[in-house]
C-alpha cells in the first residue's frame, strides 16, 4: 500500500487553519485526523473526622489547581469485500510535561447485518454505569483511611472496562442484540488481577430503550482483590431530548486488612442514575458495603455522591465548548464514630480540531 505524501502534507496543513476533523484519502482507506485541547481549573475540600478505639483522624485539606491536555486522534478505515479495519492511536500531551496514550488498537469487522469483529491493543469496552454529563466526579477516599478498616467505594462494573496495556475484545451481533467478551492482561506492576474476563450482553428493543449485563472476574488469587467477582447491569430510557441511566452492581472480593495477611470478606451494593437533557446533567451513587473477617465484622459502610454539570457548545466561537460541574460525597461506617465527606468543582474549556 503506497500512500500520496504530497497530497497528505497538503490535506495536513490545509487542516491546521479549520475547526474539523479532516478525512484524507490514503491508499485503499481513509485518514481522519482530529482532536481537542482541554483545560481544566479545579477546587476541592475534603473533611476527615473519624476515630475508633485505637486510631483518631481530623484534618481539613482545600486544594486547588489547573491541568489539561493536548488529545490528538489519527483513525485509518479500510472496508472491502464486506470487511472493516480500523486502526487507531490517541497520544495525549498533559500540561505536566508527561506524554501517555489514550487509545492504540487495531479493530477487524465482519459486516453486514450480523456482524462479527475483533478489537485488540488499548481501549474501553462497554460502560456499564455511564455518567453522562460528568465534568467532575470523584469518592471520598475512604479505603486504609483508619489502620485499614474501612472499606468501601462506588462499584460501577468497570474495573477492567480499559484502559490497559493489553486486551483482545471479541464482539458479535445485530441491531437488537450485541455480545461483547474482553479480555485484559493487566500490567504486571498493577497489584490487582493479572488476568480478567469481561463478557457484556445488550439489547436495544428500539431507538428510545436499551439493557446491558455483564460480569468481571479477575483470575489471579495472589492479587490485592482475591476472589473478585463483579456483575452490573445499567438501562437507558429516551424520551424526547432527554436521556435516563439506572444501574445496579454488585461485587465480592476479599482485599488484606492493612498491615496484616487477614483478608476482608467485603460485598459491595452500587445503586446509580443519572439524567441528561438540553446539556443539563443531574446524577447520583448509593454504595453499601458489608465488611467481615474471620473473628467478626470489621464495620460497613455507606457511601453516597451527588454530582451536577453543564455544557455550552460553540462558546464563543465554533467547537469551543465551555463546561461546570461540582460534585460532594459522604462517607459513614457503623464501627468508626465521625464522617469523611468532600466537594468539589471544575470549570472547563475544551476546543475541538
Amino acid at each position: 500500500m503506497k500512500f500520496n505524501i504530497l497530497a497528505v502534507s497538503i490535506a495536513c496543513a490545509t487542516m491546521s487553519f479549520g475547526t474539523m476533523a479532516a478525512d484524507i484519502k490514503a491508499g485503499p482507506g481513509t485518514l481522519t485526523l482530529g482532536g481537542n485541547m482541554r483545560i481544566d481549573m479545579n477546587a476541592t475540600k475534603q473533611s476527615v473526622d473519624l476515630k475508633t478505639s485505637t486510631t483518631k483522624l481530623k484534618s481539613d485539606k482545600t486544594t486547588l489547581n489547573t491541568n489539561g491536555r493536548l488529545s490528538f486522534t489519527a483513525d485509518y478505515i479500510v472496508e472491502q469485500n464486506g470487511y472493516k479495519m480500523k486502526a487507531r492511536v490517541n497520544p495525549l500531551l498533559k500540561t505536566d510535561g508527561t506524554v501517555t496514550m489514550d487509545d492504540a488498537y487495531l479493530d477487524l469487522k465482519k459486516t453486514g447485518n450480523t456482524y462479527l469483529g475483533a478489537q485488540l491493543g488499548r481501549f474501553e469496552a462497554l460502560d456499564l454505569s455511564p455518567l453522562q454529563i460528568d465534568i467532575f466526579v470523584d469518592d471520598a477516599d475512604t479505603a486504609s483511611l483508619v489502620d485499614g478498616e474501612l472499606f468501601a467505594g462506588h462499584y460501577r462494573g468497570n474495573k477492567y472496562r480499559g484502559r490497559f496495556d493489553g486486551a483482545a475484545l471479541l464482539y458479535a451481533g445485530n441491531d437488537l442484540i450485541k455480545f461483547e467478551t474482553n479480555v485484559v492482561f493487566v500490567d504486571q506492576k498493577d497489584k490487582n488481577s493479572n488476568v480478567a474476563l469481561r463478557p457484556v450482553l445488550t439489547v436495544t428493543p428500539s431507538k428510545s430503550f436499551s439493557i446491558s449485563a455483564g460480569l468481571e472476574k479477575g483470575f489471579d488469587d495472589a492479587s490485592k482483590d482475591k476472589d473478585e467477582l463483579g456483575l452490573a447491569t445499567t438501562a437507558n430510557v429516551k424520551f424526547g431530548l432527554a436521556s435516563l441511566n439506572l444501574s445496579y452492581a454488585y461485587k465480592t472480593s476479599k482485599p488484606l486488612l492493612k498491615g496484616t495477611s487477614t483478608r476482608v470478606d467485603t460485598k459491595l451494593h452500587t445503586f446509580g442514575t443519572n439524567i441528561a437533557a438540553y446539556g443539563f446533567g443531574l446524577g447520583a451513587f448509593y454504595t453499601t458495603a458489608n465488611n467481615e473477617v474471620k473473628n467478626g465484622s470489621v464495620g460497613d459502610v455507606n457511601l453516597f455522591t451527588t454530582y451536577a454539570g453543564y455544557e455550552h457548545k460553540d462558546f464563543l466561537v465554533d467547537s469551543l465548548t465551555a463546561s461546570t460541574g461540582a460534585y460532594y460525597t459522604s462517607a459513614k461506617a457503623d464501627k468508626v464514630s465521625g464522617d469523611v465527606s468532600e466537594y468539589g468543582a471544575r470549570v472547563r474549556l475544551q476546543y475541538n480540531f
